[in-house]
């Protein structure tokens, strides 16, 4: 055989899985990133209200609390789904 056509072939067989692995993990990554957003956003927002409020840093450690249990529940719907 040519070994052009072997790379070729080789090359698109590898492209062909790495699309087919990204597209099964994307629920996954979603979920991650949830959780990443979901902690920096309600600690900033409890931040902020702390500030507001003059309660440091009660409202924040909520904010964190909150934003991992709505990361967690995301990640773990996802997990549980399959």
């Amino acid at each position: 055989m040519d070994p052009e056509k072997n790379r070729q072939n080789f090359l698109s067989q590898v492209f062909r899985l790495l699309i087919k692995n990204v597209t099964q993990a994307g629920p996954y990554i979603t979920a991650s990133y949830t959780l990443i957003g979901s902690v920096l956003l309600l600690t900033l927002l409890g931040y902020f209200a702390d500030r507001w409020l003059g309660s440091s840093p009660i409202l924040m450690i909520i904010g964190t609390i909150l934003g991992l249990v709505v990361g967690l529940y995301e990640i773990a719907r996802v997990v549980f789904k399959k």
